[in-house]
């Protein structure tokens, strides 16, 4: 059985650190023309062109914000 000790204290510390990810991937353009290779198997990726995909972007420009915003403090 455990039995808690009478007096319990609690400390706050501040984080001055934080660690931001934004995890991101490439995806083709919406105007690239996406061929598929003749057998079947796949597209092919030759003449397109790789962009960040958009939601993606939001996440990291608010990852910048953040980091901006802790920056200042």
């Amino acid at each position: 059985m455990f039995v808690f000790p009478k007096k319990m204290t609690c400390r706050r510390r501040r984080l001055d650190k934080v660690n931001i990810i934004a995890c991101v991937k490439q995806v083709p353009d919406t105007e690239a023309q996406i061929k598929v290779k003749a057998d079947g198997s796949g597209i092919e990726d030759g003449q397109i062109k790789w962009v960040m995909n958009p939601y993606d972007e939001y996440g990291v420009e608010e990852a910048l914000r953040l980091k901006e915003k802790t920056a200042e403090k």
